[in-house]
């Protein structure tokens, strides 16, 4: 009998070994330049049973392995990066951090859609809503006030890798910390799939960077001086999302800290 909705077959592990099968129908909940995602729910024994899950499809071609490796490997690598920030600050409460993500294959497609195709390769992640905000958008630029944190965590990604990536496109909700999906990273040899500009989207993110007290003192190369001290001279004009100096913690300690740059590209 044809189906009028998608299920896939039990996805790869997440993370913390969890696996989950998605169902879900055919209305495209968001429509991007590279990408499409539908709305659907996990299924399995995992913790998010039941709850709503973003379903990525690739635009243009059809999913493969490849491209699910690729959005996994940004989700890992943006998930450590995370963790070493949040250790290098001394914090032992997150103040943001990323969704999971799933690699996993069709099975049944809906019989009137000519989008997604029986064993095509999908990414899935959970779902956030409608009320997703970009904190920081896919220039660097903050989108809210009392982003800091995140704003520092843009250049800790770059000081991190030893000038090998940048995180940027960091957007999600905020219910006393950061909940966000998978970003964007530029690198210095355009591994990271479709977004990903390379030097030039280094460049751009950089340029745009504005330092705050947390990372006003790091060390920064000599090709970044010129861009970030300039920088550091304009004043934040970003409207404030919430009005809670609670939520950042002193950071004075943290930044009379040095970060080296003595790190091999990862």
């Amino acid at each position: 009998m044809p189906s009028i909705n998608h299920t896939t077959i039990n996805s790869h592990p997440g993370r913390n070994g969890d696996s989950y099968w998605i169902a879900f129908d055919n209305q495209r909940k968001c429509i991007g330049n590279h990408q499409d995602i539908f709305k659907g729910k996990f299924n399995g024994n995992g913790p998010l049973r039941g709850q709503f899950a973003a379903v990525k499809v690739p635009r243009g071609e059809k999913g493969t392995a490849r491209w699910c490796d690729t959005q996994i490997a940004i989700n890992r690598k943006v998930y450590d990066a995370a963790k070493s920030f949040h250790k290098f600050l001394g914090l032992t409460s997150p103040r943001f951090h990323f969704t999971d993500s799933w690699k996993v294959l069709m099975d049944e497609t809906c019989f009137f859609t000519d989008r997604i195709h029986h064993n095509e390769w999908v990414v899935v992640e959970e779902y956030m809503g409608k009320d997703m905000y970009p904190f920081i958008d896919n220039e660097g630029r903050a989108g809210f006030g009392n982003c800091e944190v995140l704003e520092a965590f843009v250049h800790w990604s770059y000081v991190n890798s030893g000038g090998f990536l940048i995180v940027c496109n960091l957007e999600g909700i905020y219910n006393t910390t950061f909940k966000l999906k998978t970003p964007t990273i530029h690198s210095m040899d355009s591994c990271y799939g479709f977004c990903d500009k390379g030097e030039a989207g280094i460049s751009k993110i950089l340029n745009e960077h504005r330092c705050n007290h947390i990372c006003a003192e790091w060390n920064k190369p000599p090709s970044m001086n010129s861009a970030l001290m300039s920088a550091c001279r304009r004043r934040p004009s970003a409207p404030c999302l919430v009005n809670d100096d609670s939520i950042l913690p002193s950071y004075s300690m943290a930044c009379k800290n040095k970060i080296m740059f003595d790190r091999a590209p990862p």
